[in-house]
């Protein structure tokens, strides 16, 4: 493998060592009013096998803003020994913000070594913190594998438990407590109905799930005040997840496990299938954009997409400022702006998304947050009032198949922050 052997995939080029960021705005990089229509290419778990150097040059300019793409081509250009095209790999990663771990560094130096001086000034960056929120709530470690939040009521919160497959509720300032629903499984996903009856919660199957055929996939609607409960069927074997209402009450859900998305009214019975499955990877958060006429979602390792509602085409959301828009796990609605939590980079971080009139394009990326020590890992939040709440305690890296605790990683407590956002844009 030349000089590249110690270089294992994207193992060792991704890494959580921070770098210095901040905030890239339309007018820095003069990013267009109105950009053309780009289809959406198809994706599934092929697509992540691909190795050739010539498929992943296809797939970088499919999706030209994913960093996960441009690391799988620059391990194929280390690969092969090309010193000259993995470097501009590097440098595109470089130009984004992107921070390499310190073994990744060490191999990158290795494999340059007396090519470009310049790199190594940029890989060894200073450390560069931004942290701005605060603790507001903290879960009890017992409480296992939390992952969304919502805000019911007055001042009550709701979060979903994805081993426990519970929700946990916290009245007022009191302590929190268990509610159980009857065939729950894994619960990620959770919405309030616009008229702030129902509390809507996804339910599907993980490998974390304990006694996964016991399971009830769909949606579980809960009325805190009556107590009554309402479940709304998935497909088979589906494992819907981030959830998003709109103001009529309809309910979107997302598939991270066989790529589809699905839709629903209060009073269905069985969720439709709006996207199958085989045209996102793994799709995460959904927000309606556009008037309602349209549905953004993020695609973890690929980037952003929109679904028109009515016709079903589905379109890819790029950008000219130099940012990668993959590797983002949840999104909320803030005025016409997205707050989104981009895990899957590195460093870890809080953005905000501004648009063009019909969401074809990025045009502002705010950091919102980025590598604040006390994260676990940012994932599931909600949108109030102006403050983003969100869940800085992802811990899935804790729990082995069934939801059994790892041995070298024991539970911790789930840490809730709050995050005062810019004044919304309509």
């Amino acid at each position: 493998m030349k000089a590249a052997s110690a270089l294992v995939a994207l193992s060792l080029l991704s890494g959580c060592a921070l770098a210095a960021l901040g905030t890239v705005a339309g007018a820095a990089a003069a990013a267009p009013e109105e950009r053309g229509v780009e289809t959406w290419r198809k994706v599934d778990a092929t697509t992540g096998r691909i190795i050739d150097i010539a498929g992943l040059e296809q797939l970088s300019r499919d999706f030209p803003d994913s960093a996960s793409v441009r690391l799988r081509l620059a391990t194929a250009y280390i690969r092969e020994g090309d010193r000259p095209l993995a470097l501009e790999q590097i440098h595109w990663l470089l130009d984004r913000g992107y921070a390499f771990s310190p073994a990744a560094q060490a191999t990158l130096l290795a494999f340059f070594e007396d090519f470009d001086p310049s790199l190594e000034q940029r890989l060894v960056r200073p450390v560069s913190v931004l942290a701005r929120s605060t603790p507001f709530a903290t879960i009890p470690a017992g409480a296992r594998l939390i992952e969304g939040i919502a805000k019911f009521g007055a001042d009550d919160w709701a979060a979903t438990s994805i081993v426990d497959r519970t929700l946990y509720i916290r009245q007022g300032q009191g302590g929190w407590m268990r509610k159980e629903l009857p065939g729950a499984g894994s619960l990620a996903g959770i919405v309030v109905a616009p008229d702030g009856e129902t509390v809507w919660t996804a339910s599907g199957v993980y490998a974390q799930t304990p006694m996964p055929d016991t399971v009830f996939r769909g949606l579980i609607g809960w009325n805190p005040r009556t107590g009554s409960i309402q479940n709304i069927a998935a497909p088979a074997d589906a494992t819907p997840s981030d959830l998003v209402t709109t103001d009529d009450g309809t309910l979107y859900a997302s598939d991270p496990l066989n790529g589809a998305i699905y839709s629903a009214s209060p009073g269905d019975e069985r969720m439709r299938t709006l996207v199958g499955a085989g045209t996102f990877r793994s799709p995460q958060g959904l927000v309606p954009v556009d008037g309602g006429r349209k549905l953004l979602v993020s695609d973890y390792r690929y980037g952003l997409a929109t679904v028109n509602l009515r016709s079903g085409e589905i379109d890819l959301v790029a950008t000219d400022l130099p940012v990668a828009l993959d590797g983002i796990d949840g999104m909320w609605a803030h005025g016409n702006r997205i707050v989104a939590v981009q895990n899957g980079f590195s460093p870890q971080r809080l953005v905000l998304l501004s648009f063009d009139k019909h969401v074809r394009s990025v045009t502002a990326f705010d950091v919102l947050e980025s590598g604040h020590p006390d994260w676990i890992e940012p994932i599931g939040g909600t949108v109030v009032g102006g403050i983003f709440y969100y869940n800085a305690s992802g811990q899935w890296r804790r729990y082995g198949a069934g939801g059994t605790a790892k041995l070298d990683a024991p539970p911790l407590p789930t840490q809730l922050r709050s995050l005062p956002l810019p004044p919304a844009k309509d």
